[in-house]
């Protein structure tokens, strides 16, 4: 939760919440399902909503 109010902040760099979330996808098992799940609930509308991530956080979410 923590991250994802400084990224709607934008004190973190939104390369990095991507990051994040590309390892995530990449072992979609274990605690990562819940990491996921809490960084969509607090940051995914603005990562949609945003310029800068919209084509990128689209197609992971896609991926679901």
């Amino acid at each position: 939760m923590f991250l994802s109010n400084l990224t709607k902040f934008k004190v973190v760099p939104s390369h990095l919440i991507l990051h994040i979330f590309k390892v995530c996808l990449d072992d979609f098992s274990g605690t990562n399902v819940d990491n996921i799940a809490l960084l969509l609930e607090g940051c995914g509308r603005f990562l949609l909503r945003s310029e800068d991530t919209r084509e990128r956080f689209g197609t992971m979410v896609s991926s679901l």
